[in-house]
């Protein structure tokens, strides 16, 4: 059996970067169907921004099931490489390669025949393999260590890396698209570069940590004695899948993170996929979309470290609210009058800056309720509670996509085109600023009834 002095020792700073790397991979591909999925499938592949928004929509409720059941499926594996490094493992390279088919839309096809491909590639990519993947590693953060100070420390590198991987992907991803010829086949053979990339740093993930925290209560598995315990009938599964949903919604901290994981996440949709247009049509540069992302992800990469000495001095808690807040000032500067070069330096500082403690804090929160979980019903649903968070963040982009695709449509925006009729540029202006400044503004008072924070060290 291993024991509480195991599950809490310090992680090696190698075993952090090695988990890190992992959210580097993940952003890859994640950066990639937020900030410039719905601008290939809109201006290179010519499908309907309504259609191809909707179908990103109703593929979420496949992706909410698809995660629900990955959950079950973590916390009632046992297998030699634990219950998560294995499940990323097994999705690496298929994920990988359902990237490539996600930028491989065939051009001889009808509009019908090319959305068929897209509902069927999409759900394959971002609602089976990548939930299968990332709800696997999210998860592997509450399995290295039970120690709070180790977890976000682990958190902080993660985020370090995952804006490392967001940079990649913001800044390489079109002008490797120009260099490859700038056409359908160029998209594709950037993906295959990417899914390379992704499939190296999946396997320094899963072969660079180890799960030390085990579940006090280990149904139908083998035991660490090597005995094998009763195999569950179906009904038993359904039974204690039902139980396991039941111990979530009784967390009341994890309900309020899952709420602000789902409106942080439309802010997100609307802020990375909004940036190419709003570059295209107010900046009359596309390529300045990429850019934008990338000038803020570099700030997030530098903060997140400063981000963390906040954390301890303020807590988690009071670092989202303030960040928030930082945030919301981020979008607004786009408004000021200092030209397009400082408006776009400016808002990309500001939204960096406040972006490395929204996402440092957020995603360390998750393991923290987690043991609140514990705490209230000596059931730790680590893999439950990581499939609720995907599924919350999965909705939220789901529902950006669905609305941006819905906006650009009935707003006459023009496929291939710098010049937009007027309710064009408007609708993409309450894109990229007032929808997520709105979205900011309810997790800041949501996360005014949070108080995990003054208790965690009474319940850990």
């Amino acid at each position: 059996m291993k024991t509480r002095r195991t599950e809490n020792k310090e992680v090696l700073i190698s075993e952090k970067i090695s988990y890190g790397i992992g959210d580097f991979g993940y952003n890859l591909i994640y950066g990639a169907m937020s900030s410039f999925l719905l601008f290939y499938y809109t201006d290179y592949v010519g499908v309907s921004a309504l259609r191809v928004g909707m179908i990103m929509f109703i593929s979420k409720f496949v992706d909410v099931l698809f995660s629900i059941i990955m959950g079950i499926v973590i916390d009632r594996t046992n297998s030699k490489m634990g219950k998560a490094r294995v499940w990323i493992f097994r999705s690496t390279i298929p994920l990988a390669l359902s990237g490539i088919l996600l930028f491989s839309v065939p051009m001889g096809m009808s509009e019908t025949g090319k959305l068929v491909y897209i509902f069927i590639s999409y759900n394959l990519c971002a609602s089976i393999l990548f939930t299968m993947g990332n709800v696997s590693y999210s998860t592997l953060n509450a399995l290295i260590t039970k120690n709070k100070a180790e977890r976000e420390s682990l958190n902080t590198i993660r985020m370090f890396l995952a804006s490392m991987g967001a940079l990649l992907v913001n800044g390489a991803t079109l002008p490797l698209v120009r260099f490859l010829g700038d056409d359908n086949a160029a998209w594709r053979n950037a993906f295959i570069v990417i899914g390379i990339i992704m499939t190296v740093l999946f396997s320094v993930t899963v072969f660079g940590t180890r799960e030390r925290v085990t579940e006090e209560e280990n149904r139908d598995v083998i035991s660490d004695e090597g005995n094998s315990k009763r195999k569950s009938s179906l009904s038993d599964d359904l039974f204690n899948m039902l139980l396991d949903i039941g111990y979530v919604v009784k967390n009341k901290y994890f309900i309020m993170l899952a709420l602000c994981f789902l409106l942080m996440f439309i802010c997100y949709g609307f802020n990375s996929g909004a940036a190419v247009y709003y570059a295209k049509t107010i900046f009359k540069n596309s390529d300045l979309g990429g850019i934008m992302n990338t000038i803020q992800s570099i700030v997030q990469m530098v903060f997140v470290f400063i981000s963390g000495f906040f954390i301890k001095k303020l807590g988690k808690r009071n670092t989202l609210i303030i960040s928030c807040i930082v945030y919301i000032l981020g979008f607004l500067s786009v408004l000021l009058p200092i030209g397009i070069t400082g408006v776009m330096i400016t808002s990309c500082i500001i939204k960096g800056m406040a972006n490395a403690g929204i996402t440092n804090c957020i995603f360390a929160m998750i393991p923290d309720t987690i043991e609140y979980g514990y705490y209230k019903t000596k059931h730790r649903s680590a893999g439950m509670i990581n499939s609720f968070t995907n599924v919350s963040l999965k909705i939220g982009s789901g529902i950006s996509s669905a609305l941006m695709g819905a906006f650009l449509t009935m707003n006459n925006y023009a496929e291939n085109s710098i010049i937009q009729p007027p309710e064009a540029v408007s609708a993409i202006r309450h894109m990229y600023i007032t929808a997520p400044v709105i979205m900011i503004i309810c997790v800041i008072i949501v996360m005014i009834f949070y108080r995990l924070d003054k208790i965690y060290d009474q319940i850990a």
